[in-house]
């Protein structure tokens, strides 16, 4: 995707991102916050603080039955072509000490949507072109008539909070790993990532070798959308 890059103007603090591949620096470039309509050619707008990366969803048109519309969401690291400051990505899982992240969402009661952590690894220290014969490892949070692709592999207990795993492999370039979790969490302080990653690891889905390029969080969009936001992301490495 070709990400057209939005500023703020006239001192605003707030911008709207419309355009599909529309993308806003936010706190002093420190993360993006992308629309990431790439599933649907619907229309999607995404209300957008530029001083913390907290945004809304205003607008969704968003129809899709088999195929996930769209994912707004905040990052750190290395998305495809964008790269934010100072991330401390790409990094070695071998060598990765902690990795702990704070979120907090607003669920909706209508449309189709997960509210989901998204992670990024491949053998790869350059992202450019994707994350072939890697593994996106997503944590969803909370979610409303949707379901992973893939097959239910089996329960595990992370951060106090039961988790079913579901993987998939052969459909993407990469492998895909999703924890749902067994109940809403709509907030999480210094929330402990590593301890997925490293349950991945020793189930051979991860390599210690391999390279952690993103880590983002936000709204995977079947259908509709409008009224989830995202507030108070962090992540921070050791």
């Amino acid at each position: 995707m070709e990400w057209k890059f939005v500023e703020p103007s006239g001192g605003h603090f707030f911008v709207e991102l419309t355009g599909k591949s529309d993308v806003v620096r936010v706190a002093h470039s420190r993360y993006f916050v992308l629309n990431n309509v790439w599933g649907a050619d619907t229309p999607q707008t995404i209300r957008v603080d530029v001083r913390n990366g907290d945004f809304t969803i205003v607008h969704a048109e968003h129809s899709a039955r088999n195929r996930v519309a769209a994912y707004p969401a905040i990052i750190k690291g290395n998305h495809w072509e964008l790269s934010t400051t100072s991330s401390g990505m790409p990094i070695k899982v071998g060598k990765l000490i902690s990795l702990l992240s704070s979120w907090s969402f607003t669920p909706v009661d209508s449309g189709r949507w997960s509210a989901a952590y998204d992670l990024w690894f491949s053998p790869l220290s350059d992202s450019k072109a994707g994350y072939p014969g890697g593994t996106e490892l997503m944590l969803w949070l909370d979610r409303r008539g949707a379901v992973p692709d893939g097959s239910p592999v089996t329960l595990v207990t992370i951060n106090d909070i039961e988790w079913e795993i579901w993987f998939e492999k052969g459909k993407r370039e990469w492998a895909y790993v999703v924890y749902v979790s067994s109940r809403p969490v709509y907030h999480v302080d210094n929330f402990n990532l590593l301890e997925f990653v490293m349950d991945c690891v020793a189930r051979g889905w991860i390599e210690k070798d391999w390279y952690l390029h993103a880590v983002e969080a936000g709204f995977e969009l079947w259908e509709g959308g409008v009224g989830l936001a995202s507030s108070n992301f962090s992540v921070l490495l050791g």
